[in-house]
């Protein structure tokens, strides 16, 4: 009996230990703390307003062609198509039209807006881009771009920029007279022909040195053609504008003629305007004496 009190009390005396170390507080280990409270969740954005470019296309003119927009946002917006953009047949099937001006339209939100550009086309040869009201195999694929593959249409449209950089550096020396000519102190290189090629904005002050559109689509067309001569020019000329009489585009070629050569030779290209297109020989084909 007197060997089990004393077990007895080493077991009271272990349990008792025992107790105080589970209440211990202990240090947390690696990993383990208290978790941060859930963020509220935030709800997602609305999508960001869409202008989608739905079709290009060709309406059956050669200095048009048409694009169906569509935007989704709540107010009206503007959708801009810059100068030099390329609408071009992928399917190389029918022409391919160049915008000489940048041109800006509004549209609605909610319904579909069709909207007419005008340009130019840079192969006449080939038949007007076509109107694509409903989808069929084989049919023209239209594409706006601003990747020129055309190197001679490339080399006038460095031209007509080099015009325009030119013409801005020689503002500060350029003085306008009373007669409406301009005259230039110290002159460089090439910019009696920059002078030879531009129109004036008379209505700005100082007035506002331009190439203008009519001479830059002749240009197109003389190149792509070859070279043209006057009656191969009236020809497209009553084309493109239906009821002119032949005297008026006649008259118009020698309006054109001038600054369209300067600048075929601003652009280093051989084809100009009223000069006769040179045919080429059949090979084989000797010249009689």
């Amino acid at each position: 009996m007197r060997k089990i009190v004393p077990l007895i009390l080493l077991a009271f005396l272990a349990a008792i230990t025992t107790g105080f170390s589970m209440c211990a507080p202990r240090a947390p280990l690696p990993g383990e703390g208290v978790s941060a409270p859930t963020p509220p969740t935030t709800p997602p954005l609305p999508p960001e307003p869409e202008l989608k470019i739905v079709k290009v296309a060709g309406n059956g003119k050669k200095n048009q062609f048409t694009v169906k927009l569509a935007w989704n946002g709540k107010d009206p917006t503007e959708w801009k198509i810059a100068r030099w953009t390329l609408m071009r047949d992928r399917t190389n099937q029918s022409q391919s039209l160049l915008v000489l001006s940048d041109q800006v339209f509004k549209v609605e939100s909610g319904e579909y807006r069709l909207v007419t550009v005008n340009a130019t086309c840079i192969n006449p040869d080939k038949p007007p881009a076509r109107a694509l009201i409903v989808d069929y195999p084989g049919m023209p694929i239209y594409e706006l771009t601003t990747k020129i593959e055309d190197n001679k249409v490339a080399a006038l449209i460095q031209a007509v920029q080099e015009v325009g950089y030119g013409m801005q550096a020689m503002m500060p020396r350029l003085k306008f007279l009373r007669s409406g000519e301009v005259e230039l102190t110290k002159p460089q290189p090439k910019e009696d022909l920059y002078l030879n090629i531009v129109n004036w904005d008379a209505s700005a002050q100082p007035p506002i040195p331009y190439v203008a559109e009519d001479v830059i689509d002749a240009a197109l067309v003389v190149t792509v053609s070859g070279g043209m001569d006057s009656a191969k020019f009236v020809q497209y000329f009553q084309g493109k504008h239906p009821g002119v009489s032949a005297k008026d585009s006649q008259r118009e070629m020698t309006r054109l003629q001038p600054q369209v050569n300067k600048l075929l030779q601003l652009a280093n290209l051989s084809e100009r305007l009223g000069k006769a297109v040179t045919a080429k020989k059949p090979a084989g084909v000797k010249k009689r004496k």
